[in-house]
């Protein structure tokens, strides 16, 4: 149960966020994070295939059944506030990525979303699995 409570918190309260922004830049920088999604629906498509990770579904948005609901909320919202503030800084937005993805990959990813059942990360069954 908790982690379908936080499921949906990751699903909608990142988007709460968005409005003291100022609404024309946020539209400027929406499609970047648009084709964020595309790439991050892609990668969690392929790691069901390929078994790098699982989704608990019970602990998933019901209309999600194999990507995280982190996806369509807080990484949407968190892209379109890098692009946001950081947007003519190139060097600034690498390091800034850089390090939001580290935090994400070390940190929420294995003591977070995996306490509270929202994903297991599973071995590759063979090593020709990525061919």
């Amino acid at each position: 149960m908790l982690g379908l409570i936080v499921s949906w918190i990751l699903f909608l309260a990142p988007w709460l966020l968005l409005i003291p922004l100022d609404s024309q830049r946020v539209k400027k920088f929406m499609p970047v994070c648009l084709f964020m999604v595309v790439l991050y629906t892609v990668l969690f498509q392929m790691a069901e295939v390929w078994n790098w990770w699982e989704i608990h579904e019970e602990n998933n948005i019901f209309i999600l059944t194999n990507i995280s609901s982190f996806v369509y909320g807080f990484l949407i919202v968190v892209t379109l506030y890098m692009f946001y503030f950081i947007y003519p800084n190139f060097w600034l937005f690498l390091i800034a990525n850089w390090i939001i993805d580290l935090f994400q990959a070390f940190v929420v990813s294995p003591f977070i979303f995996q306490k509270i059942g929202l994903l297991r990360w599973a071995l590759c069954q063979t090593s020709d699995s990525l061919l």
